[in-house]
């Protein structure tokens, strides 16, 4: 009779340490599993910015043929500090950077931009009053993704180069030099 007793003792030992290893299986894979869905959100979110920043690059290229050193959303970087260090909550304000209202997908989010004039660089020296030559722009775009988690701020780098002709308007070609990622 002793015999049985101990050997039900053995068997719910067994069938607890069955349980107890599942529950930690189980607890091990749910971890795996929302480790899993908050990196593929971090990147979700980080994509939204990059596409928003894009955009807000774009529409100020758009905007660079008609722009001289005086167009509004022009400001030279000492007027302001170095902008790509400014809280998400400065490019938010409606004052400080241009906002794009258009062709923005819903779930990308919001979009700015800033075109900073950089220089001018005449053709030739013996005009006292240069006008042909290049001018060099960068256009900072600031995306923010609708989660308000992400923001990204890219930049490029444009030439304008303007072209005067004894019977025409002066013509201006712009070229895209260069672009980085800020942060």
């Amino acid at each position: 009779m002793m015999r049985q007793e101990k050997s039900h003792g053995y068997i719910l030992v067994t069938v607890l340490v069955v349980i107890l290893i599942g529950s930690l299986l189980a607890v091990q894979s749910l971890s795996s599993s929302i480790m899993a869905y908050r990196s593929n959100l971090s990147s979700h979110i980080s994509a939204n910015a990059f596409s928003a920043a894009e955009l807000a690059l774009k529409a100020g290229a758009e905007r660079l043929p008609f722009l001289t050193e005086t167009a509004p959303f022009i400001i030279p970087q000492q007027a302001i500090g170095y902008f790509t260090e400014k809280p998400n909550a400065w490019w938010l304000d409606a004052h400080a950077a241009e906002i794009i209202e258009h062709n923005i997908p819903e779930e990308v989010g919001e979009a700015r931009y800033i075109i900073d004039y950089l220089g001018f660089i005449p053709n030739a020296q013996e005009n006292p009053i240069p006008i042909e030559g290049d001018h060099f722009f960068r256009i900072t775009g600031f995306g923010l993704s609708r989660a308000d988690h992400g923001s990204i701020l890219l930049q490029s780098t444009w030439r304008q180069r303007v072209f005067l002709a004894a019977d025409k308007p002066s013509s201006r070609e712009t070229t895209f030099l260069s672009w980085q990622q800020v942060r």
